[in-house]
C-alpha cells in the first residue's frame, strides 16, 4: 500500500490536536512505502513532534525508508515468536480451537501472532489438498502408470473458478509466504513509556 500526501496531511493536522481520551495520541503508518511529497512532509513532524504525539512506522524493509526519516526515528527489530508462546496465545484467544490444530497453527504462523490469531485452518486444509491432488495427477500423468483423476481435478479447478467470479472459494494459506520480522521506527518522542490508545492512518485519502 502505498501512502499519500492526503494521509500524511491527515496525521499532521490531528497531531496538533490535543488528546481528549488519553494522555498520549499514536499514529500508526502500516506501511514504509510513500509517495516523495509524502514523505517529506512527514519529515517536520517528526523532527519536532508535539509533546503528547507518537509516531510508528511499521516497516518490513527499513531501506524502503528515506535516509531523512530513518535519521529522525528510533529503530526497534522484532523476530518471530516462539511456537509454545503462540499456542499459549491461541490457547487465550481462541479457545474453540482444538489442541492439535493450535499446535499446527503456531508453526504455520511463523512466529507472526496477528497471523496465528487470524489463521483459517480449514481454508488451508482445503488448499493443501487441493495441492496434493494436482501432484499425484501430473506425477501420474508424466509416469503413465495410472490415468489421472479428471473428475477431481474438474471439481478443483470449478471451486477456485467460482472464487474468480466473486463466490466462496478455499484461500490459500497465508502460511505459504515467509514470515518477516518488521521493523518499528517511531520518532524521537516515543523513546518514552506510553500507555494511550494507538490510532491507526486511515487507510485512504481523506
Amino acid at each position: 500500500m502505498l501512502i499519500k500526501l492526503g494521509q500524511i496531511r491527515t496525521v499532521i493536522q490531528r497531531s496538533h490536536y490535543l488528546p481528549n481520551e488519553a494522555p498520549r495520541k499514536i499514529f500508526i503508518l502500516t506501511a514504509a512505502n510513500m509517495m516523495k511529497e509524502a514523505a517529506n512532509s512527514l519529515l517536520k513532524v517528526l523532527e519536532e513532534p508535539p509533546e503528547t504525539v507518537h509516531i510508528i512506522i511499521l516497516a518490513e524493509n527499513p531501506g524502503e525508508l528515506l535516509p531523512t526519516i530513518r535519521s529522525r526515528c528510533a529503530t526497534v527489530r522484532l523476530g518471530a515468536l516462539p511456537v509454545e508462546q503462540i499456542e499459549m496465545l491461541l490457547t487465550d484467544r481462541r479457545p474453540d480451537v482444538p489442541s492439535k490444530q493450535r499446535t499446527l497453527i503456531a508453526r504455520l504462523a511463523q512466529g507472526a501472532a496477528g497471523k496465528a490469531l487470524g489463521f483459517d485452518i480449514e481454508a488451508y486444509t482445503a488448499s493443501r489438498a487441493d495441492a496434493l491432488l494436482f501432484l499425484r495427477n501430473a506425477a501420474a500423468a508424466s509416469s503413465g502408470s495410472a490415468e489421472p483423476d479428471h473428475t477431481a481435478l474438474f471439481k478443483m479447478t470449478e471451486t477456485y473458478r467460482a472464487g474468480a467470479e466473486g463466490q466462496q472459494k478455499p484461500q490459500p494459506s497465508s502460511a505459504a509466504s515467509p514470515s518477516s520480522s518488521k521493523t518499528f521506527c517511531s520518532s524521537a518522542q516515543a523513546r518514552r513509556n506510553c500507555s494511550a490508545t494507538p490510532i491507526s492512518v486511515p487507510s485512504s485519502t481523506a
